[in-house]
């Protein structure tokens, strides 16, 4: 069993938004390409690696991290969880005066056959509309 690692799109918007935490993988891009590699151990944020213009590099965290992340430092909650149809997903934030309240997702009433799917769409749903 291995853990999931967010897709190379999740990944380039967790980088806009300011993901910048150790990794053990990442995405390399260049003109033609994209691959996944190994982060080099001297090297495993965002903000260390060089980019030039045919060439990026964006960390690769798994989903798990990635999903902390979002609920430590912004207090955004991605949960997906199961119903009789399959896996959906319900986004809560912290707001003024109350701890939790429940917000919108363009997967309403949508289901997903993996928690590891309904993951991925629910983390980049929420880093699109993260104000930061």
């Amino acid at each position: 069993m291995t853990e999931e690692l967010i897709t190379f799109e999740t990944a380039k918007l967790a980088k806009e938004k300011g993901f910048d935490e150790l990794t053990k993988t990442l995405y390399i891009t260049d003109k033609d390409t994209t691959r996944l590699a190994k982060a080099n151990n001297s090297k495993r944020t965002n903000s260390n690696y060089i980019e030039l213009e045919d060439y990026k590099v964006y960390s690769a965290p798994t989903q798990s991290l990635l999903q902390k992340w979002l609920r430590e430092k912004y207090g955004v909650h991605v949960t997906p969880f199961l119903k009789s149809s399959g896996y959906e997903i319900l986004f809560m934030e912290m707001s003024e005066g109350y701890p939790f309240t429940t917000k919108p997702t363009a997967y309403e009433g949508q289901s997903f056959e993996t928690y590891e799917e309904a993951l991925e769409l629910g983390l980049r749903d929420r880093l699109e509309h993260l104000k930061i």
